[in-house]
């Protein structure tokens, strides 16, 4: 079972996942920024380059499909990332 999450690290905001191996009981919360379950702000002058929060996870023909609200510094923008 996998939790994903937004919060802000006192920088910005980002998104992150928890996973559980004991239907929901009991969270860990997977490291980043190098995991590949953890997704922070994009590159600068992009979408979200101030933050990223709201995901939304589908999974799809076995990929992993995040929807999320990329935050320009100005307004909000529907990103999408595939985690394969």
């Amino acid at each position: 079972l996998t939790l994903w999450y937004a919060g802000d690290n006192g920088q910005r905001f980002r998104i992150g996942a928890a996973v559980s191996a004991d239907g929901g009981r009991t969270f860990t919360a997977l490291p980043g920024p190098d995991e590949a379950w953890w997704f922070g702000a994009g590159p600068a002058g992009g979408i979200d380059d101030s933050g990223v929060l709201h995901p939304l996870v589908r999974t799809l023909d076995g990929e992993t499909h995040l929807y999320y609200a990329g935050d320009d510094g100005a307004r909000l923008h529907i990103g999408h990332a595939v985690l394969r």
